[in-house]
């Protein structure tokens, strides 16, 4: 009997450790260039956790499939042990708050950053929400006399095996759960509430 219970343990510890160490975290940090990312700790793969942007208007399409020869799976995720990590586009320069209430004389500006979702992008974990006017985050300028708003446009590879492009609405959504995924801007979306 007791043969059977030590053989019953072995096996169970035995299948604890192969799943346990199945189960990366991602808990290195990577950078190159403008793109921040966490990798996991074999540096198998990463999500890209920020985008610093420089200000350049030829540097707003965002199509990170590698960070430090890591390859990118995934916008947003989850470092460590699960603690969020949504992705997010920074600006240089700029202070980001998170919410503010404006005053009539500061100006506020729109940025729209293409967001390429290729085909080796498996999950996004985003920032961004567009319900009412949270934006999940502006930019200030020094002077407090600019807002920065960011918008993430959707561009999506049709060889990637986990998204999809509605032909009803033009939205992405996750072809596991047919969920739209919240976080992207899209433009004819918000014209068409604005207008009504």
């Amino acid at each position: 009997m007791k043969r059977l219970q030590r053989i019953r343990l072995v096996i169970v510890s035995l299948v604890l450790v192969a799943v346990l160490s199945a189960c990366s975290m991602y808990s290195i940090d990577v950078s190159e260039g403008s793109a921040v990312g966490i990798a996991n700790e074999e540096k198998k793969d990463a999500f890209l956790s920020e985008y610093v942007w420089d200000g350049n208007e030829d540097h707003m399409r965002i199509d990170v499939r590698e960070i430090d020869g890591i390859k990118v799976t995934r916008y947003g995720g989850f470092r460590g042990k699960g603690f969020p990590c949504p992705f997010f586009v920074s600006i240089e320069g700029l202070d980001r708050i998170q919410e503010t209430s404006l005053q009539p004389s500061v100006e506020e500006r729109d940025l729209y950053f293409t967001l390429v979702i290729n085909d080796q992008i498996r999950e996004l974990e985003l920032s961004y929400n567009y319900d009412g006017y949270d934006f999940g985050g502006y930019y200030k300028d020094a002077n407090e006399r600019i807002f920065y708003r960011i918008h993430l446009v959707p561009e999506l590879d049709p060889n990637n095996k986990n998204f999809y492009k509605s032909e009803t609405d033009g939205k992405i959504y996750k072809k596991d759960s047919n969920e739209l995924v919240p976080g992207l801007w899209y433009p004819e979306a918000q014209e068409q509430e604005q207008a009504q």
